[in-house]
């Protein structure tokens, strides 16, 4: 075994015990009381020392694996012995026999609680959870509390009772749960279950079996993982359109409302318009907090911070009308029964959403909750959907929201919480899943919906799979994008991009591309030769034109590249980019006049920062001071310093003192000078 594959084994040994190094473990040991097992930590790491010494003068010793293997072994016993002790100290454990299973906290509680597990306690859940005189929301709970008593404290046979709720004789609320939960816990105890052959085998029997079954749970799971990870669309679109809609139906309607000489307000909610397009925003609002955009604004958290989520077990539960607070609730309100009708039969929303509208309901007044029930339910009655049960991907993708939130809302606070969501959610990095997405056809559809969720970095690692089974133009492109949009891997992009510009050197993505990162790499000569064939195959595409005079521009080579820009802006006149790179060009060769004149043509249309800051630095060379200070002002103040400072060579290079730089970072700070 070499050196650095010896590191490596330690490296892994590092990180999947207590601390990072092997030495503290007998510190820890020590600590909890464990005098012996300090001990043998210590006589451990001596042994470790004195291998990796040995094997440093060069020694040959064809048992140094099985010495390290030994060694790895030890370890990994010492580590579970001090997690065991560690874990014993800070559990509630007790027996759940003792738990009334009526008693949903207490339940909860207990399940996520136990550890390390008897025989009494294993035969209790299994019981509960398989008892149909249980109610589904109760039983599903039951599973949600066991996967994550699974991923904080492993056993063996708690997890391969996963399995036995995945049938089909189980409520479609209690399988969802079972399948998430097999995905997770075997997601952060990879290694541990990867030591133990015979659920190896198991959890290889279940995919493959799995995916010759019509359902295909695996598959819905992986796809629900990765979704519940797309928050960042739904911020975006929530502050750009959502909430502005929301805002200006709302405020219109009450315009409406106060126009009316009534000492109380009463809506009417027929062939409304603004009530209309009130309806649609509430129901983006629904979607946006379904697709997790409660993670990221306190405005959304506060509606799922009512007293009913102040319980652990609520978060984790499946919708029901026998749960006893909507139950309690539905007995005395006639506008939530309406509520509730309408969300019973809706797939859009998950369980934790339609708990989180209905605690809302119950705290705002009459006419606002009657008026918030009408915007959702108001609709024709030959467009009103049938009821639509839940179907498993449904519910997993339901379950999997909900999860997600407890971890990202309520545990916010935990530092010391095994988070599932802080893993990669491809189950190709996982020796242990790997077989669920073992086909092209798996590997192809996650691959689209990481791409087109955007998740590039994520995407790279199941298109390279993709171009190792199939190296066709689609699969080598579509990593050559991800790659380019991610920024990770430029030496390898490059030669990804040689590749497919031999294979088809006609392709205009391909050619500029190819050239953009040879120029990135300063291999100039290459990306003129590339782009000097192109602008003879594509003489009217000015892109291979502005990608040459960049070339010609970070070599210094003005001139060069205001020849080709010369016969760009005759090709399409008055095209901005053109426009801009000879005012740059303009600007560094000390022609201010041209620089100008080619800067106010930008100007006088759809200018962005990037062309007013350009035409300050250009004003600015001419001692046109005033004019500068009128350019600079339409750009933020903030960015525009950024610029400059990020910039500062450049405007060295063009002429401008840092005198001159600095009075003007004054003046943007203090307008009033």
């Amino acid at each position: 075994m070499k050196d650095y594959e010896i590191n490596k084994c330690i490296g892994f040994i590092n990180d999947e015990f207590i601390t990072n190094a092997l030495g503290c473990l007998g510190d820890e040991a020590t600590r909890l009381g464990m005098r012996n097992t300090a001990e043998e930590a210590s006589q451990l790491l001596t042994e470790l020392k004195y291998m990796l010494k040995y094997f440093a003068k060069g020694a040959n010793d064809p048992s140094r694996s099985e010495m390290l293997a030994k060694i790895y072994d030890k370890a990994y016993r010492i580590a579970t012995e001090i997690d065991v002790k560690k874990r014993k100290l800070t559990c509630n454990s007790g027996a759940l026999s003792a738990i009334d299973p009526n008693n949903a906290q207490e339940l909860f509680d207990g399940i996520i609680g136990n550890f390390p597990p008897t025989a009494d306690d294993r035969a209790f859940l299994q019981r509960t959870i398989l008892d149909d005189h249980l109610p589904i929301y109760l039983r599903g709970m039951a599973v949600a509390a066991l996967t994550i008593n699974l991923i904080n404290y492993f056993d063996n046979e708690k997890f391969e009772s996963l399995y036995t709720y995945t049938l089909d004789d189980q409520p479609i609320e209690v399988r969802a749960r079972a399948w998430v939960g097999i995905v997770l816990v075997a997601m952060i105890h990879d290694k541990r279950i990867m030591k133990q052959p015979r659920l190896v085998e198991q959890l290889k029997f279940i995919c493959e079996e799995d995916s010759t079954n019509e359902e295909k749970a695996f598959i819905k799971v992986q796809i629900a993982l990765i979704q519940s990870l797309e928050t960042k669309k739904a911020r975006d679109l929530y502050l750009n359109e959502i909430t502005p809609s929301i805002e200006k139906n709302f405020l219109n309607i009450k315009k409406d409302a106060k126009s009316e000489p009534k000492e109380e307000i009463e809506l009417d909610f027929s062939n409304d318009k603004e009530l209309d397009n009130l309806q649609d925003s509430i129901i983006d609002f629904i979607e946006m907090q379904n697709q997790g955009i409660d993670i990221f604004f306190e405005s959304f958290c506060q509606v799922k911070n009512t007293p009913f989520f102040r319980k652990s077990a609520n978060w984790l539960m499946p919708f029901s009308c026998e749960h006893p607070d909507v139950a309690k609730l539905l007995s005395k309100n006639e506008i939530a029964k309406k509520f509730v009708k309408f969300i019973s039969k809706s797939n859009r929303m998950s369980s934790t959403d339609k708990y989180s509208n209905l605690s809302f309901l119950e705290l705002v007044s009459g006419a606002n909750a009657e008026m918030m029930t009408n915007a959702l339910t108001s609709t024709d009655g030959e467009n009103e959907q049938p009821s639509q049960a839940p179907t498993l991907g449904s519910e997993i993708i339901s379950y999997v929201h909900d999860l997600f939130r407890y971890y990202k809302i309520f545990l916010k606070k935990q530092d010391d919480k095994i988070d599932p969501f802080e893993k990669s959610m491809y189950f190709g990095r996982y020796a242990t899943l790997e077989h669920a997405v073992a086909t092209y056809e798996l590997k192809y559809e996650i691959a689209n919906l990481l791409f087109k969720n955007k998740n590039y970095r994520e995407a790279i690692t199941v298109q390279k799979e993709l171009v190792t089974l199939k190296r066709n133009k689609e699969n080598q492109m579509k990593l050559a994008y991800s790659m380019l949009k991610d920024d990770s891997e430029n030496l390898q992009l490059i030669d990804i991009l040689s590749a497919l510009y031999i294979q088809w050197p006609d392709d205009t993505w391909i050619i500029r591309n190819h050239a953009k990162e040879l120029i990135m790499i300063t291999n100039y000569s290459v990306a003129e030769q590339v782009l000097l064939k192109a602008m003879e195959q594509y003489p009217d595409d000015v892109t291979f034109i502005h990608l040459i005079a960049k070339s010609y521009m970070k070599q210094d080579r003005y001139s060069d590249a205001m020849h080709y820009l010369y016969k760009a802006d005759v090709i399409r006149e008055n095209d901005t980019t053109t426009l801009k790179l000879m005012a740059e060009c303009a600007l560094y060769m000390g022609d201010k006049e041209s620089a100008e004149q080619n800067i106010a043509r930008v100007l006088k249309g759809k200018p962005n920062d990037d062309h007013w800051i350009l035409g300050g630095h250009i004003a600015l060379l001419d001692n046109n001071i005033p004019l500068a200070l009128k350019r600079y002002g339409e750009v933020d103040i903030y960015k525009m310093l950024e610029y400059i400072r990020s910039r500062f060579s450049d405007l060295h290079k063009a002429g401008i003192p840092q005198e001159t730089i600095t009075l003007i970072h004054e003046v943007m700070l203090n307008p009033e000078l």
